[in-house]
């Protein structure tokens, strides 16, 4: 075994366990995923429309 692997295997591992963690829990964090595309999405129009004199809550009712 060299010394760099000797040296990193506990970040190997943690990294391994972190990506396991992901793929368990993707079906519970893609709704969150989903509406965070959104909210990046739709934002530069709501505000292009609220530069234009309207309300934000009305902007975002009229994008979504």
């Amino acid at each position: 075994m060299n010394s760099a692997l000797r040296q990193h295997w506990p970040w190997y591992v943690a990294g391994l366990a972190l990506i396991a963690l992901l793929w368990l829990l993707g079906p519970i964090l893609m709704p969150f995923v989903i509406g965070a595309a959104l909210a990046y999405i739709g934002d530069p129009l709501v505000d292009w429309m609220e530069r234009r004199r309207l309300s934000r809550t009305l902007s975002v009712a009229i994008v979504f």
